[in-house]
């Protein structure tokens, strides 16, 4: 009889280990980088709002506020004698006038809801089409 190579019971084990190893790591590296994702997409939305809300708290405009509700929040502008709603508009937290005319803050909003917390303090929680909530206070100048 001819001795025919092949594998012994013990190299397949040592191999399927190996194989077996390989793919948990790719596994733990592919959910850790999900992870990282996500995290950096929040932080990316928490910046943007930021950004967006600090046209609110520039001297500029000098901002009052007169009136908030849960959905819209008016304010009048001590420099220009105007009065400005903010609101959610189109999946847009916007500052518009009341005869025409408005300023995009953010986009991606599905909701946004205000509340009051001072004569000059506002806070605001706002509810991403992403799924991110982000409550940021506002303090107008």
């Amino acid at each position: 009889m001819v001795k025919r190579k092949a594998f012994t019971l013990a190299e397949t084990l040592v191999a399927l280990s190996i194989i077996i190893m390989f793919g948990s790591l790719i596994t733990i590296g592919t959910r850790m980088m999900r992870q990282t994702q996500t995290q950096a997409v929040q932080t990316m939305t928490t910046q943007h709002v930021l950004r967006a809300l600090i046209i609110l708290e520039s001297p500029d405009a000098a901002y009052q506020l007169v009136t908030c509700h849960a959905d819209v929040v008016r304010l009048r502008s001590q420099t220009k004698q105007q009065e400005y709603l903010l609101l959610v508009k189109r999946q847009r937290l916007v500052v518009t006038t009341m005869q025409s005319g408005q300023i995009v803050l953010l986009n991606q909003v599905k909701q946004a809801k205000f509340q009051r917390l001072s004569d000059r303090r506002i806070g605001i929680t706002i509810f991403c089409t992403t799924g991110q909530k982000v409550y940021e206070e506002v303090t107008l100048y």
